[in-house]
């Protein structure tokens, strides 16, 4: 029983630190990667403020929409490396 759980307890340490080294590494990508989906957000939530302030329901779909394609560009850009270059309202 000792011996499996010190098994286990070196296991979890190495793997937290190849976690940790690889984001240390990754650093500068994943920034770019959360700058970018800082704008598509403050883009996103503006368009969701505007629909609801002219309660325009085909408007708020498309706002939507466009918080959940940020989700999926940062989950892209973290994974593989493909920047979008967002702009807002494009």
């Amino acid at each position: 029983m000792n011996l499996f759980r010190n098994t286990l307890q070196r296991a979890v340490a190495l793997a937290i630190i190849v976690v940790l080294t690889s984001l240390a590494s990754a650093a500068p990508a994943e920034a770019g990667c959360l700058r970018e989906y800082d704008a598509c957000g403050d883009c996103a939530k503006k368009a969701m403020y505007a629909a609801l302030w002219d309660l325009d329901f085909g408007a708020l779909e498309d706002a939507y929409l466009d918080g959940v394609d940020c989700d999926i560009d940062v989950i892209h850009c973290l994974m593989f490396g493909q920047h979008h270059k967002y702009k807002c309202g494009i």
